[in-house]
């Protein structure tokens, strides 16, 4: 049996600073002992309900400590932790209780209405814990839970190889897929981040980053775990308030994606010039261009250490390191126990610096989707993960992720790479936001249409564009098309959504 995230509570109840506090929120403070007594008396909850080892439960919550509480215990339990996106739309919860077959879900009262359109119509039984007084929901109530007359504890045959996570995929080209890791995942990919960045007792974490991403459970919560971080937790991205608890509580980490640091760029100048406790900000989930990378380090003085990964790798793939060679355009190189290979049509491994799809194998990969073999076949392939991402390694072996597959833009005889564009267009100074979409053409197969946010009070025509980026770019990569738009389709993370722009105006 190896080493699994329940280890690290295991041997932490043995050490003598049970008292310190490693949970920070805005009106309350949880140090290990107590956070450690209430999630293993969820777990003997969870179990007492009738819901047995190996089964599904949901988790619906925003960034309150209830999450972290109702996460450690639906594994200390032995179930199979199933974080839901909270922006989610009804049917799409529909799809994710559906599609996982969960027996029980926790959510936060405030969602109530929605779980109970949700399950109204579900023709299985599922038992429901809320963190409220339940009103049209015949709930349990997680307070009650944890302050039942049972003993704390969890299930202590739990092996690593034992499912921990379903972790539902972003939907950027079509429906989710439940990827699931294992309790070697989850720990091996907290362990790496740990030892990558440098994790330590004395780190303080801001976790504004929405804790059902996987992102955010590999770079925030297993890893502070496992190091003995602190974590203080913002119930949502507010930059304003963000400052503030980085002078307030002496924030050394920041984790998020493209899309916060961007808001970050908005503050005044007085707000950004007392980061000294910051060590360093953590991005994944999107690319930068190069004018808004160099624009946020010179603005604060600190490095952005861009990683990339995937739902199905818990987002530990391939990092830049805070101490080391760092390559613009680059997400930097897999750490040991993970490989990464370039690959063709054919599964053959390309030359570097040629662009294939990237596939990754290693401690952090899940093996299969839930109750999606079809999907499992396609994308999993003799241990071998087919990300669907297109991207080249350079001869030091540092990786550039470069567009989805599916993304890529065949014009006549030549490819076409939407990033390529678009990081183009980012350099026009009236740009605020573009994407690239290929679209159809009788003649050429596919021609490029831009869709572009201009900033504030910019006035542009499409002719205008075109120009621009016929002087940086060989002809047949301008755009042909050109929409402005006040903004564009996005998901929760940030992550523009170019499935939405493909589909035809209603």
């Amino acid at each position: 049996m190896g080493e699994t995230i329940l280890t690290n509570f295991f041997e932490r109840e043995k050490i003598s600073n049970n008292e310190e506090v490693i949970i920070f929120a805005e009106d309350i403070e949880y140090n290990f002992e107590k956070f450690n007594d209430l999630s293993s008396r969820l777990a003997t909850g969870i179990k007492l309900m009738g819901i047995k080892k190996g089964e599904n439960v949901g988790l619906l919550m925003p960034n309150i400590p209830e999450f972290l509480i109702s996460y450690y215990g639906i594994l200390k339990s032995g179930c199979v932790v199933v974080p839901i996106n909270i922006l989610s739309k009804i049917d799409d919860i529909k799809y994710i209780i559906r599609k996982s077959c969960i027996k029980c879900l926790i959510y936060w009262s405030k969602f109530e209405n929605k779980i109970y359109e949700c399950l109204k119509t579900s023709r299985e039984k599922i038992r429901t814990i809320t963190t409220g007084v339940p009103d049209i929901i015949k709930s349990e109530k997680l307070q009650d839970i944890l302050e039942g007359n049972w003993p704390a504890g969890f299930d202590p045959f739990i092996k690593d190889s034992d499912p921990a996570v379903i972790q539902f995929t972003s939907g950027t080209s079509g429906n989710s897929k439940g990827a699931v890791l294992t309790h070697r995942n989850l720990y091996e990919a907290a362990r790496i981040v740990a030892e990558i960045f440098r994790y330590s007792p004395e780190d303080r974490i801001l976790a504004s980053l929405p804790l059902f991403h996987p992102f955010a459970q590999s770079f925030i919560l297993n890893s502070s775990i496992v190091a003995g971080s602190k974590i203080i937790l913002h119930q949502r991205f507010d930059p304003e308030k963000i400052i503030e608890s980085f002078l307030k509580e002496k924030i050394t980490i920041f984790v998020g994606v493209p899309s916060m640091f961007k808001f970050l760029l908005k503050l005044a100048p007085e707000k950004r010039n007392c980061l000294d406790s910051l060590r360093c900000f953590i991005s994944s989930g999107g690319k930068f261009s190069s004018r808004e990378l160099i624009e946020f380090e010179e603005m604060y003085k600190k490095p952005i250490l861009e990683a990339y990964g995937t739902a199905e790798t818990f987002f530990v793939t391939s990092f830049n390191r805070l101490y080391g060679t760092r390559k613009p355009g680059s997400v930097g190189f897999q750490p040991e126990k993970i490989d990464i290979k370039v690959v063709n049509q054919e599964g053959e491994e390309v030359f570097p610096n040629e662009v294939g799809e990237i596939t990754v194998k290693g401690v952090t990969v899940s093996q299969y989707y839930y109750n999606s073999p079809e999907e499992t076949n396609r994308n999993l392939k003799k241990g071998w993960l087919y990300t669907g991402d297109m991207g080249k390694i350079d001869l030091d072996g540092f990786l550039y992720p470069v567009d989805r597959k599916e993304d890529i833009i065949k014009k006549g005889g030549f490819i076409v790479y939407p990033k390529e564009v678009e990081e183009i267009i980012y350099e026009n100074e009236k740009v605020k936001e573009a994407a690239i979409i290929g679209i159809p053409d009788k003649d050429l197969y596919q021609e490029v249409k831009a869709f572009v946010v201009l900033k504030d009070n910019e006035v542009m025509n499409p002719e205008e564009l075109i120009e621009f980026c016929k002087q940086r770019l060989p002809n047949y990569k301008a755009p042909k098309y050109v929409e402005f738009l006040d903004k564009l389709p996005k998901n929760y993370s940030g992550k523009i959504l170019k499935r939405l722009l493909k589909k035809p105006a209603s």
